[in-house]
């Protein structure tokens, strides 16, 4: 009854955070103009493509060797483990991110509004990427709910608040702006998923010099 439960719990955050999207979704159809929301769109579009590959898996693989590193209580690796996600993630994120800005400012013949709304998009990649990471980083230290939470409810629900405010502010929402509140929101969502991950990972692993195998790590993940 209590896995039960907690399926039951994971779904219904999936299920309000989905929510909380669809209907962000209709205001910024509503509140932008159509070439507004054909920026953000795109934009969107690009940022969810670049940000599913820039882990490079090692998001997905921290569920199954942190739990076994945390068992066997080899907090060397685990650290390692930690800090060579974290580089790798932020090393790619910032390699994807230009490479994407370079191609579509000088290769696209996308408009304005849609280019500036990809480099909005690049700038939010890093932030957007290491919360994906941490996220199941904080799933493998048994906290899936509280994960689940941040990622699929705690983000959505920032940038609707974002959106909001700048609803009432004496300036045009543009692709560009509704863009970069998912960015900031990430970047919100990041420190708060960092403090989580430091908080509930146990204090042998930060007390451990790091040991890390990364080409083994690199060919699992």
């Amino acid at each position: 009854m209590g896995q039960i439960g907690r399926v039951a719990r994971l779904a219904m955050l999936a299920v309000a955070g989905q929510s909380v999207a669809y209907f962000l979704t209709i205001v910024l159809a509503r509140q932008l103009s159509v070439d507004g929301f054909e920026a953000y769109a795109v934009a969107s579009a690009a940022f969810t493509l670049m940000v599913m590959y820039t882990p490079r898996g090692l998001e997905k693989y921290a569920l199954r060797i942190l739990p076994a590193l945390f068992q066997r209580q080899d907090w060397a690796l685990a650290r390692g483990y930690l800090r060579f996600g974290l580089r790798r993630t932020v090393a790619t994120s910032i390699l994807l991110g230009t490479v994407t800005f370079l191609w579509v400012k000088y290769f696209s013949d996308y408009p304005a509004a849609t280019k500036l709304a990809i480099a909005v998009s690049c700038l939010s990649l890093p932030a957007g990427a290491l919360v994906h990471y941490y996220v199941e980083v904080l799933s493998a230290n048994g906290r899936d709910i509280l994960a689940t939470a941040i990622f699929r409810v705690a983000v959505p629900v920032t940038v609707f608040i974002l959106v909001g405010v700048f609803l009432y502010l004496p300036i045009e929402l543009s692709g560009a702006i509704a863009v970069g509140s998912w960015g900031m929101a990430w970047l919100v969502m990041l420190i708060v998923i960092v403090i989580m991950v430091r908080r509930t990972t146990l204090p042998d692993v930060w007390r451990a010099e790091p040991a890390e195998d990364k080409s083994a790590w690199s060919s699992a993940a």
